[in-house]
């Protein structure tokens, strides 16, 4: 079992959420993708490998990972990816003590290669400062704030 499933696993129990195998099930999935993936080939990829699921469970699931910030919902291609606060440099994955006081400052962006889907995650400081500074001068409390950057990678750049 990779990591990430292992300290996602942990961070729901942690946060009182039951470790079913149907959650499990959509963690492995998502620690084997390459790119971010839909709820339906999340769902697909799981009855390949000879398991039952309901695709609004995996909605659910989904959310529920989401919500603690163990998946980024991409929004272009309504596709989900696994955080990279999971993974060391590169592409192995390490535990990371996720608490809910880490949550509202989850901040991640992502680019995303609009030819294959590739995607990285990474933080921006100056966005937040940004977020910061618009909050001071609309008085309206900044929640979340999303940035994806959509361009091509250097596999799929002609030439």
């Amino acid at each position: 079992m990779s990591n990430f499933v292992e300290s996602a696993l942990h961070s729901l129990k942690q946060s009182g959420f039951r470790l079913t195998e149907q959650r499990r099930a959509v963690l492995e999935v998502l620690a084997n993708a390459r790119i971010p993936l839909t709820p339906t080939e999340v769902h697909q990829r799981i009855k390949g490998r000879g398991r039952s699921m309901d695709l609004v469970s995996v909605y659910r699931i989904l959310e529920t990972f989401e919500q603690n910030g163990l998946v980024h919902h991409v929004l272009a291609g309504n596709t989900y990816k696994a955080c990279s606060h999971y993974f060391d440099s590169g592409d192995k994955r390490h535990s990371h003590d996720h608490d809910r006081a880490h949550e509202g400052h989850h901040c991640h962006h992502l680019a995303i290669c609009t030819q294959c889907g590739k995607s990285y995650e990474f933080a921006c400081p100056e966005l937040a400062a940004i977020a910061s500074q618009v909050s001071q001068q609309s008085g309206i409390q900044i929640s979340k704030h999303i940035l994806e950057l959509q361009g091509t990678c250097k596999t799929c750049q002609p030439g």
